[in-house]
């Protein structure tokens, strides 16, 4: 017996096909869609990325702040990425600014962002000796909170600056190549 053009007895079979595909889509799209935040840190020639799977895979109880260090004195350089992977248009008030125990020592960066759906964009900013020495800044450890639209990614990244050991530490031997 037919049933609409379909054999009876495969009708369930294909339920479950059109099932399990529309499960398959529901997790490609929610994994996907969304707001993703990217900061790239800079000092000397190292540069780290902080993606957002770490600002995400914290319990909303208990998060931990992104650790980095500098050498004091050198220009540290910030970029922040924002990617809209929705089908609307963001804008947000974006702020950076430099801490430490729950004092505000530097506003680096406030800028207004507007993302078209599916749309990308790329801040940057720095933090230069001579605004350190403005601060009345020290060796030791700073935090940097970036906030998007009012919310705060997890709980800043922890600037640590150190001071440089100077001439008296022998430099690494040089790596020999080849017999």
């Amino acid at each position: 017996m037919k049933y609409m053009g379909i054999n009876r007895k495969n009708i369930f079979l294909y339920a479950a096909i059109a099932c399990l595909l529309g499960i398959i889509a529901i997790f490609v799209f929610g994994g996907y869609l969304g707001l993703y935040d990217t900061v790239y840190v800079s000092t000397g020639e190292y540069e780290q990325v902080i993606g957002p799977d770490f600002w995400q895979g914290q319990r909303p109880d208990v998060r931990f702040p992104y650790n980095t260090g500098a050498r004091w004195g050198d220009t540290v350089r910030f970029r922040y990425e924002i990617n809209n992977r929705r089908f609307s248009d963001y804008s947000a008030d974006v702020e950076a600014s430099l801490w430490q125990r729950d004092q505000k020592l530097n506003d680096m960066l406030k800028q207004r962002i507007s993302l078209s759906g599916f749309g990308r964009t790329t801040l940057e900013w720095q933090l230069t000796p001579q605004e350190m020495e403005q601060a009345n800044l020290q060796v030791g450890q700073y935090t940097v909170r970036i906030s998007r639209g009012g919310v705060e990614l997890g709980r800043g990244i922890i600037l640590g600056f150190y001071q440089d050991l100077g001439p008296g530490i022998p430099p690494k031997p040089p790596v020999r190549v080849g017999p």
